[in-house]
Formats: C-alpha cells, structure tokens, sequence
C-alpha cells in the first residue's frame, strides 16, 4: 500500500502564476479623511481633530471598562466611559448644529458612522452592567 501512496506524495505540486499587482480599486482612507476635512475651515478642521482625539479616549475608557466588568471596578469605570463617550457625541452634535447644510453632509459621511458605533458600545456597557 505504501508503494502505491509514495508517487502521489513525490508528486509536484500544481504551478501557480502569479498575476502583476492591480491598482486599489479605492483611495486609502487617510486620503479620503484628508479629501472630506480639506473643505472645512481651520477651525473645523480643528474641532474635528479634537472630536477624533476624544472618540479614541472614550473607545479606550470603554474598552477599560469592559475589561473589568463583573468586578467592584466596573462601575467607576463605567462612570469615566460613559462621561468621555457622551462629551464626544455632544461635541458631535454642537459641531453638527454650527455648520451650514453642506458641510454638515460632509460631517456627518465623515463621523456619523463613528458616532453610531460610540453609542452602540454604550449600550453594550450598559448591558454589561445589568449581569
């Protein structure tokens, strides 16, 4: 039997060809972030970068928060989490609420995603605390 099994294992392996690099088919992100903040002002651009700094720290605290749920450190945690998250979405929606339409179109394709999933992690620490 095992001189039946050795031609198929000595056997070479099918060649592969490999095709020359395509072009990405899409902008890498960092020119589409630079693309929609190049039409704001400097001092949107400004508020912006600020918004994505402290959309970092809340994901950051939440993330601390989740690690330590279902211990005596979770609700301070918790605390800190949701005060940073709810600073960044009222920062959000008092930038929202400054802009002319067009601008906030751009925003909102720009950090509306963002927004929707700090409040769906919101809710999942919300959750976490409720076990």
């Amino acid at each position: 039997m095992q001189a039946r099994l050795l031609p198929l294992l000595l056997r070479q392996a099918p060649r592969v060809h490999v095709l020359p690099a395509a072009r990405p088919l899409c902008a890498p992100l960092s020119c589409v972030q630079h693309r929609c903040q190049s039409t704001f002002s400097d001092a949107t651009r400004k508020q912006v970068d600020s918004i994505n700094d402290k959309f970092a720290e809340a994901r950051d605290e939440i993330g601390m928060a989740m690690e330590v749920a279902g211990t005596t450190y979770f609700n301070e945690e918790a605390e800190e989490a949701r005060k940073v998250a709810q600073d960044v979405l009222d920062r959000f929606d008092a930038l929202q609420a400054s802009l002319p339409d067009k601008e906030r179109g751009e925003l909102s394709r720009s950090m509306g995603l963002k927004m929707e999933q700090l409040k769906a992690e919101l809710k999942l620490l919300r959750d976490a605390g409720m076990d």
